[in-house]
């Protein structure tokens, strides 16, 4: 967890959540961070069954501390719309300085979107082939594939 990010009475508050990419970067985030980001993603996801599951995947569904999206469990074909998501949705609410009930100028506010710009950062990185150990600033290690596939798609037609 980034201490810097959250208000002091939130030093001691834990991660509850992770966006994991494919190269195992991972944005990692208290459980109302983690839920608001996939929210904002969600917004920007026009698969309405993408989209619900995505919603689905926040802690007050799955349970606090359960949160996971993996990009790598998730169907080939949605992986470039979550990425495509993620990029547009950040740049919507940094420039509007508001989400929900979080807006510019509070301490709230300065560290979801902190941590939000590094999963931007990291999808970046991960794009131009720079090794995902270079920048992972939420995590100490590289989190391992789990093999699964989880999320809409992966059934077969028919």
């Amino acid at each position: 967890m980034v201490d810097y990010c959250f208000p002091a009475i939130w030093d001691n508050y834990r991660v509850g959540g992770f966006i994991v990419l494919e190269d195992g970067r991972a944005y990692a985030a208290a459980n109302w961070a983690t839920d608001a980001t996939l929210r904002a993603i969600s917004r920007e996801v026009s698969d309405p069954v993408l989209r619900a599951w995505l919603l689905a995947q926040q802690s007050r569904q799955v349970g606090m501390g359960m949160t996971s999206v993996d990009l790598r469990e998730i169907a080939p074909h949605c992986r470039p719309v979550l990425r495509t998501a993620i990029r547009r949705v950040y740049e919507q609410v940094a420039s509007e300085g508001r989400f929900e009930n979080l807006h510019a100028g509070d301490g709230w506010w300065d560290g979801w979107l902190s941590l939000f710009h590094d999963l931007v950062e990291m999808l970046a990185r991960s794009a131009a082939g720079e090794a995902a150990g270079s920048f992972n600033p939420h995590m100490r290690a590289l989190i391992p594939p789990s093999g699964r596939q989880v999320g809409p798609g992966w059934e077969s037609p028919g």
